[in-house]
């Protein structure tokens, strides 16, 4: 089954040398902007694989978990949608 991993936390609490540290140890893709003017908001998320919520909950233990808030969340599957694996 597939989790999105929510990343939520206060912008203004990570210099770029930690948020430099976090992508690296994240290997994920990172984008700027826009910005909410909000004291915590949505960073980005992850689509996970996982054979359970508690692998997800175990994957979701990634460096911004300590800086910020990971949510996790089950993805349904609608019947007849686009996968967005198409073309690849």
């Amino acid at each position: 089954m597939r989790y999105m991993l929510l990343i939520y936390g206060d912008e203004r609490a990570l210099d770029d040398a930690v948020r430099e540290e976090c992508s690296r140890e994240s290997t994920g893709l990172v984008t700027d902007g826009p910005f909410a003017e909000t004291r915590e908001q949505l960073g980005g998320y992850f689509l996970a694989d996982a054979k359970d919520v508690d692998e997800a909950v175990a994957i979701a233990a990634m460096p911004m978990a300590s800086r910020g808030t990971v949510e996790v969340r089950p993805l349904i599957d609608i019947a007849g949608l686009p996968d967005g694996r198409e073309g690849r």
